[in-house]
Parts: C-alpha cells; sequence; structure tokens
C-alpha cells in the first residue's frame, strides 16, 4: 500500500536486515544477503514474505544474483519477484523453483508449472543454527572445492564434473543443498536442472537423460509428444530443423514417455539432438545440473553426461553428481579424462558430530555424557548422529539401536499407527511418492498425512514434480525408505505393488517402471506386455544389454505362440547386434522354432537359424539355406528378413572367394535399395563389393566400393555404420599410401563417432589412427588421441592373456610396429614382446588376413633382439602364407624385407631372391590402383 503503511512495512523488513526501497506506486523491494551472504537467505525471504502476506499484501520472491542498485531496483530477479507479486492474490506468496528447491521440506507448497510454487505457511520449527535442521560441520573443506570448482566453470566457460561420493548417511544430500544454497545467494546463478534418480528406474535408457531435458523445458512427465516438440520449438527453435527432423521428433517422443521410431539411425539423432539442446543452453547461460543418487541411474544417461560435458568445450555446464561408491565399480572410466573433482566424504570429526548431536537435543545438549555417547555410536556418519540425538531428545534409548537403520526404525515405530502406514505404502514407490498415487494405494487424506510426516522430518516436499497436477514429496533420506519398505509384509508388499503399477502407467511413467511394478505384484502376464515395450524401447536407443533383459524377461512371460514370437524377435536382435556368436544367443533362434505360427513366422525362424549358424561358423551348406530364405521372404514380402538373409549371403560368398556370385548377390542387394526404399540393403551391396574387389587385387575400385558404403550409410541415417566405414576407408589409404587422406578420412570418422557417443566406432578409430601413426611416423597433435591406446598396449608389453578380438590385437599390434619403427634401441624388446603375442594370436584364430605381415613384424623384432635364425623362421612362413594365396589386408613390403635384413649378412643370394619374391604380390597392388594418383607414391 502507500504512505505510511509501506514505510511501516520497509522499516520492519530493514529491522530484519534485509534492504528495502519502494517500488512503483504502491510496491516495494527488499534483497536479502546483499550486503553479506549467510546462506539462509532463500528461507529467511519466505518467513518475512508470509508476515507481509499475513498483512494482506501480495508477495513475489526470487532467488539468484545480481546487482543490486537500491536508488534504482531493477534487474531480471527484481522483474521475477515483481511478476510473482502480480499473479499473487492479496494474502499470497509466489516463489520461484530456485527459491522452493533451496527450502525444500521447510514450508508448504502448492505447486505450480516450472517450479514455481505457492507458499502457503511453514511446515517446521524455525532452527537458528541452519536452514536444513542439524547445523552443518566437518565438510568446510569439501563444500570450499566444490565453489571454486563452479567459479572456475563460469570464470572460464569450461565444462566441469563434481563428484560426491560415500556410503549412505554420510552427508551427500546435505552437500549438495549447501552449495546449491551458496552458489544462488553469491555466485553467478545457473541455470538449475535437478535430477533425482530412483532405483525402479535404472532399467529405463536414457529415463535420467529425459529428465533432466525436461526439467530443462520445465515439462513434467506424461506430457504428450506434440507438446513436447512445441516446448522444444519455442526453447530450442534453431536446434530442430522442422516437423521433418528425426531428431526433434525422437527428444519429443523420449520426453513423452513414448516408443522412440525405430526407423534406421534413430538412436543416433536421438543423441545428437540431446546433446545439442545442452550445449545451446550452456552457451546461453551457466547451466548446473544435478544428479542425485546417480548409482542407480541407467547406463545410457551416465554415458551420455559424460559425452556431454566432453562436447561442451567453451561452455559454463558444471554437472554434480552424488553417489554411493558402487557407482565408481560399474562405471570405473566413468568422466576420465574430463575436468574432474573427485570428492570422498570420510565420516566427520567426534567434535563436528557432538556439534550436531548439541544443536538438534536442544536444552538437553549440555550433557556431555550424552553427546560423548552419540558420538561415539555415529562413529561419523551426521545422519546417524542426527537420528541419535533426535531419539535421546524424547526419551528414547539411543544405547540400543547399534546401527543407523536401527535408529531409523525406532523413529518410524513411535509414528501414530496412521502415519506408520503411510510411510510403509509410501516406500513402494521408491523414493519419491505422489498425492494422487498415496490415495490410489490406500492413504486417506494424503496431504494432511504429509504434513504430519514432514513435521517429524521423515519426509519432504519437492519443489517440482515428474507428474503434472500431483504433489511430488521424497524420504528425507533413502536410508528411511529402505527401512520402511522392509517393514512391510510381502503380501501387502505385493498388492500395493500392484496397485502402484496400474496408477503409474495411467499417469506415463516409464515401461520399465511400471513392468517391474508389476513384477513384483505378481502380474506376471501385465509385467511381459510392460518388459516387450520397455525392450523395444531399448533397442531403438541402441542399449543392447538392457535391451537384451528385457526382451528375457518379455519372452518369460508370454503366454501364447505369436506373443511368445514377437518376443523371441526381439531378444534375437538384441543378441545379434550386442555378440552375434555369443552362445546364448541360442536360446532365442530355439524359441523362434518352437513358436512357428504361420508361414512368415517359418521363414523368420529359418533365417535366424541360419544366420547364427552362419556368424558360428557351424554349417557348410549355409549358403544353400541363406538363398532358400532370401527367396522365401522375397514372395512373402518379407522385405526387412530378405535384406538380412541377402547380405549374410552376399558376404559369406565373397570371403569364400565365390566372387561372381557375390557380385550378383550384392546387385540384389542394390536393387533392393533402389526398388523397395531398403537403404541398408545398399550398405551391405558396397561393402560386399569392397571384399570381391579387394581380393581380385582391385585396389582402386575396393576403395571406391568402401567410399560408396560410406556415403549409403550417410543416406540411411545410419550414422555408427557411416563412421565405422569413413574410418575403414582411411584404413584403406593408408595401405596405399595415401597418408594426408587416409589421416582426413580417419579423423573424420572419429568426429562423426565423438559426436554420436559411440565408444566402439572411436577405440576403433584410435586404433586405425594407431595405425597410421605406425606406418607414416608419429605426429604431436596425435599424441591425446593416441594416449589411451598406447596406454593399453603397453600395459599389456608385461605379459598376461590378452582378449583375442581384432580390436584388442590390432592396438597391440600397431603399438608394436610403431615402437619397431622407432629410434629408441630400448623400444625393441617391447615391440618384440607387443608383436609376439597379436602374431601368435591371429595365428591361433585363423586371422589369415593379418597373419603374415604380423609375423614379418615379429620376424624383425626377433632379428632386431639378436635371435636371427627365429627371424628367419618367422619371416619364411609369413612369404609362403602369402605365395599359397593367404589374402592380405596389409601391404606384403614388410615380410620380404624381414625375410631379405635377416639373410643379408649370411646368405646374400637368398636375400636377393627375397627381393624378388616380393615383387608379384607388389605389383599386383600396384595394377589394382590402375594408373591413378595413388600408383606412384605406393
Amino acid at each position: 500500500g502507500e504512505g505510511a503503511a509501506r514505510e511501516v512495512a520497509m522499516e520492519a523488513l530493514r529491522a530484519r536486515e534485509a534492504d528495502a526501497v519502494p517500488l512503483g506506486k504502491d510496491g516495494l523491494v527488499a534483497h536479502l544477503g546483499a550486503r553479506e551472504a549467510l546462506g539462509d537467505e532463500a528461507g529467511r525471504a519466505l518467513d518475512l514474505a508470509l508476515e507481509l502476506a499475513g498483512r494482506g499484501a501480495r508477495v513475489g520472491v526470487a532467488t539468484g544474483r545480481t546487482r543490486v542498485r537500491l536508488s534504482r531496483p531493477v534487474g531480471e530477479l527484481v522483474d521475477r519477484a515483481a511478476a510473482f507479486a502480480r499473479e499473487a492474490q492479496p494474502g499470497q506468496v509466489m516463489a520461484d523453483a530456485t527459491t522452493t528447491e533451496l527450502t525444500r521440506g521447510r514450508f508448504e507448497l502448492q505447486h505450480r508449472g516450472g517450479g514455481s510454487a505457492l507458499v502457503k505457511g511453514p511446515l517446521l520449527a524455525r532452527r537458528t543454527e541452519t536452514s536444513g535442521g542439524a547445523p552443518f560441520v566437518g565438510r568446510e573443506a569439501e563444500l570450499a572445492q566444490m565453489l571454486a570448482s563452479y567459479e572456475r566453470c563460469t570464470d572460464d566457460h569450461t565444462p566441469v564434473v563434481v563428484s560426491c561420493s560415500g556410503p549412505p548417511g554420510i552427508g551427500k544430500t546435505r552437500m549438495r543443498r549447501e552449495v546449491l544454497t551458496r552458489i544462488v545467494t553469491t555466485l553467478t546463478t545457473p541455470r538449475l536442472v535437478v535430477v533425482r534418480c530412483e532405483s525402479f528406474g535404472r532399467a529405463q535408457p536414457f529415463g535420467v537423460a529425459a529428465e533432466a531435458l525436461r526439467g530443462l523445458l520445465g515439462l513434467p512427465k506424461g506430457v504428450p509428444a506434440a507438446d513436447a516438440a512445441r516446448a522444444l520449438d519455442q526453447r530450442f527453435g534453431d536446434t530442430v530443423r522442422g516437423a521433418d527432423d528425426p531428431g526433434r521428433e525422437q527428444v519429443a517422443r523420449l520426453l513423452a514417455g513414448e516408443l522412440l521410431a525405430t526407423t534406421q539411425g534413430g538412436r543416433d539423432a536421438l543423441w545428437i539432438a540431446m546433446t545439442d539442446m545442452l550445449l545451446r543452453a550452456s552457451a546461453r547461460e551457466p547451466v548446473a545440473v544435478v544428479v542425485e543418487d546417480i548409482q542407480w541411474a541407467d547406463p545410457p544417461s551416465v554415458r551420455w553426461l559424460d559425452h556431454v560435458v566432453g562436447r561442451a568445450v567453451g561452455r559454463a555446464l558444471w554437472l554434480l553428481v552424488l553417489a554411493r561408491p558402487s557407482f565408481w565399480r560399474d562405471h570405473p572410466r566413468a568422466f576420465m579424462g574430463r575436468d574432474h573433482a573427485r570428492l570422498e566424504l570420510r565420516p566427520i570429526s567426534r567434535r563436528a558430530t557432538r556439534a550436531i548431536a548439541r544443536a538438534v537435543l536442544g536444552e538437553r545438549g549440555q550433557d556431555e555424557q550424552v553427546l560423548e555417547r552419540i558420538a561415539a555410536q555415529a562413529a561419523g556418519s551426521p545422519l546417524f548422529a542426527e537420528e541419535l540425538a533426535r531419539l535421546a531428545a524424547t526419551g528414547r534409548g539411543a544405547a540400543q539401536t547399534p546401527t543407523i537403520e536401527a535408529a531409523i526404525q525406532v523413529s518410524i515405530d513411535a509414528l501414530d499407527p496412521t502415519l506408520r502406514d503411510a510411510v510403509g505404502r509410501f516406500s513402494v514407490f521408491g523414493l519419491s511418492a505422489w498425492v494422487p498415487g498415496l490415495s490410489a494405494l490406500g492413504v486417506v487424506e494424503p496431504p494432511a498425512v504429509l504434513r504430519q510426516l514432514a513435521a517429524a522430518e521423515v519426509v519432504v516436499e519437492h519443489a517440482d514434480s515428474r507428474f503434472a497436477g500431483a504433489d511430488e514429496w521424497a524420504f528425507k533420506h533413502a536410508l528411511v525408505r529402505e527401512v520402511a519398505y522392509a517393514s512391510l509384509e510381502p503380501a501387502d508388499r505385493a498388492e500395493l505393488h500392484g496397485q502402484a503399477a496400474r496408477w503409474l502407467a495411467a499417469v506415463g511413467e516409464d515401461a520399465a517402471v511400471v513392468a517391474r511394478h508389476h513384477e513384483l505384484g505378481g502380474q506376471l502376464a501385465e509385467a511381459g506386455v510392460q518388459w516387450e515395450r520397455a525392450a523395444r524401447q531399448a533397442l531403438a536407443a541402441s542399449a543392447l544389454p538392457d535391451a537384451l533383459t528385457m526382451a528375457e524377461q518379455s519372452l518369460g512371460f508370454a503366454s501364447s505362440p505369436p506373443e511368445s514370437f514377437a518376443r523371441a524377435l526381439l531378444l534375437d536382435e538384441a543378441y545379434t547386434r550386442l555378440d552375434a556368436r555369443s552362445s546364448e544367443r541360442e536360446t532365442a533362434v530355439r524359441a523362434l522354432a518352437e513358436n512357428v505360427y504361420d508361414a512368415a513366422s517359418e521363414v523368420q525362424a529359418a533365417g535366424a537359424r541360419a544366420r547364427y549358424d552362419d556368424d558360428r561358423g557351424a554349417d557348410a551348406h549355409i549358403a544353400e539355406r541363406l538363398l532358400e530364405v532370401r527367396q522365401r521372404a522375397g514372395l512373402l514380402g518379407l522385405l526387412d528378413e530378405e535384406v538380412k538373409a541377402s547380405a549374410a549371403l552376399a558376404t559369406r560368398l565373397a570371403y569364400a572367394g565365390r566372387l561372381p556370385e557375390a557380385e550378383a548377390e550384392a546387385a540384389h542387394l542394390l536393387s533392393l535399395a533402389e526398388r523397395r526404399g531398403a537403404q541398408a540393403a545398399a550398405v551391405e551391396a558396397w561393402q560386399c563389393l569392397a571384399i570381391v574387389r579387394h581380393t581380385r587385387g582391385e585396389l582402386l575400385s575396393a576403395l571406391d566400393a568402401r567410399r560408396n558404403a560410406a556415403r549409403a550409410a550417410a543416406a540411411a541415417g545410419l550414422r555408427v555404420r557411416e563412421a565405422t566405414l569413413t574410418i575403414n576407408v582411411g584404413f584403406a589409404l593408408s595401405t596405399i599410401g595415401a597418408r594426408h587422406e587416409a589421416r582426413a578420412a580417419i579423423e573424420q570418422g572419429l568426429a562423426t563417432a565423438q559426436s554420436i557417443g559411440s565408444a566402439g566406432v572411436q577405440q576403433l578409430g584410435r586404433m586405425v589412427l594407431l595405425g597410421w601413426a605406425a606406418l607414416f611416423g608419429s605426429d604431436a597433435a596425435l599424441d591425446v588421441a593416441l594416449a589411451e591406446p598406447r596406454a593399453e598396449a603397453d600395459s599389456a608389453a608385461g605379459g598376461g592373456w590378452v582378449p583375442h578380438d581384432r580390436l584388442t590385437l590390432g592396438v597391440l599390434f600397431y603399438r608394436g610396429v610403431e615402437l619397431l619403427r622407432g629410434a629408441l634401441p630400448a623400444d625393441a624388446p617391447r615391440a618384440l614382446s607387443l608383436l609376439r603375442v597379436a602374431a601368435s594370436a591371429y595365428r591361433d584364430t585363423g586371422m589369415r588376413d593379418l597373419l603374415p605381415v604380423a609375423l614379418g613384424e615379429w620376424a624383425e623384432a626377433e632379428r632386431r633382439c639378436g635371435d636371427a635364425d627365429r627371424s628367419i623362421a618367422l619371416a619364411r612362413e609369413a612369404a609362403e602364407l602369402i605365395e599359397a594365396g593367404a589374402p592380405s589386408l596389409l601391404n606384403e613390403a614388410p615380410v620380404y624385407l624381414a625375410l631379405h635384413d635377416a639373410l643379408v649378412d649370411s646368405r646374400p643370394r637368398e636375400a636377393r631372391d627375397a627381393i624378388a619374391r616380393a615383387m608379384p604380390p607388389l605389383r599386383r597392388r600396384l595394377a589394382g590402383l590402375g594408373g591413378s594418383s595413388y600408383a606412384l607414391p605406393f
């Protein structure tokens, strides 16, 4: 109001250490923490706001950092608070998301969109020591380190990861609250996104990533895909390029919880679009993403967070993750190579423990014996100290509670029976529950019950909710939930899980979460339906281990042949993409055969069996079987099955040396691509033609086929295949001496792999780049990219078993060649060790296309280490393999040079013959270059 009333209000605010000035005709602005920030400004602001509202004022509260001009109160923060005040009714307080997040658990809130809320009153009596209950003590050094990392992020515009890990009850959540309070009140205010992981959500691919993006957009869960797409366009209009952009569609589907499109390259488009969103947001303003309990996050989301931090160069992106120690066992390489401040919280000191107990005990906190007993029993756990002190304050025996779980159980047992029952029902949902959901589980008048539980410091209210129109509450600590859940009777627990599943499915919860609740509720048919849906989502997201697990679950709950067949197909696809030769894939192939129910399913089952036998090399008549499947699939119009059978047949024929037949099958694939729009068929066709032409010595033509395969993959949106094939083009160019062009192609493929977060293709690219460095000489600019493969190879040089896959052996082989080409004599024994391991493994596993040159390099290493006889024997073995027709992917020259150098001192005539023997294979390669610009360098 005007005049005296406003002056009285301003004087009252100034008396409470607020800087208050008039605003407009009848308003005022008050700043807290402008002169000295203490960290409790958000809570004090709401206390003062409620007092003003009690006098009939409309009050808006916003928290952040701003320049304070008392003579002229302006700025984004003031504008935001003023907008809330205009929206409020007389006697109401409206607060922004940052304020409600920082005061979580202290006030009763009525949530609105975007995290803002109507503040209805205090839930707890005010505590003078801190804004969150017990005092924050014993963590000053860790807090300073976290704040310093945030300042470095915003000042230098560089991405920073901070991880805070420790066992339950050690103080991770409190640390998060304290650091955010200080950031928003004393440092540059970020766009804040808080994600809380649940153990139930671990199986949902990109579930945590979706929560982060929803937080960035202010969207609840269950919003329709059309609304999510509109929100994307409003926030990131230039990120998604029109309604036809596959990334826009995939992100909208993910945010809406709908099945992702299963089109080729859909996962890559999703990954790129999600990354682009967060990068653009952090380019506009600092962004702080907080992930609580990341040990329960789904692995694809963890990889995406790691990836996006690596891509956010020049951007103020700050990622804070709170984790139990198990996270590092499951993800030992997470955030490796990032600007990462890793904090491991240790037990606090006895002095700090006593301070917590004294504050909670209040008047009873002067009893030194009680304080010392609590400090000794808590063993440095802040939460245990708080729970023990709470028991002692109420006269209950803390000495009979040897563990923190026991202390929590005593607190829960002391609740009114109605409240105790509600706590058990709440725990069925997990860490968080929602007012309508609790009603569905039989809690009477949930708002009133939750307020009482908040007063008892069992639960706290979230500033925002995952589901629209459903206030969200959470247990104060995960241990409280675990104790409450364990107290439920098994029959009650199963019934409640079934009720929870139905409510969660109705509000749009992820299929994997709903499936788990159905399963725990004993509703196996419903669980199977949801697991199948979750498996399809995981396949579309290329989360293959998750897809495999979910498909197996859904297959186990199938009740009819068509249902079983459909789910077995999902399982076979997951195995095929993860490890086509796995013996466990037999489960899926056999299930397909056992559940055939019509002509189409019979062909699909036969095709799966033939391709599995082909991948294992288990049958000499596979080509004929694949041809039959391809022909029958064509007659029945099963395009996908026809392409799969034809691609497998073409590759098999090419490697078997049946080159005309392989060319004919490649032509069939190209025809399917042109006539039927099967773009993936073109990729398979050109790859087959590359093998055929390379085998014939038509190197230039084979190179063109490889390039066409990469182009076809790009046209089909197959970004992983595109990256792989582009790297393979670089490899082929390196074998013919095209130094600069080869490096450019390898680095282009690596860049594509990095943009889509494909760790496997990045490993392939680094292996091929190491081969380039071994052949042409290293470049200091490559040292960072090659540090990891070099270190892996060097660690293997000391001996021990190594996996016999092409990628691992390729790293060892190329590192050995690189060391062999080096100038240091001490490198020769290390090179010998690596080359011996690689060549022996190539010999044992029958990798004849790499074996001859590997033996030649091993022979040269033996010569340099003084064993001439061994060198001659190895080089002769390699030359005889080549002359017997073994196909070599690599230039054969090192084989004959090694043989020459081993013989030249003792047997010069044989040494001269070795060079003559080298001419036919090298002339074949030269002829294959057909007088092109590559011929002379070769």
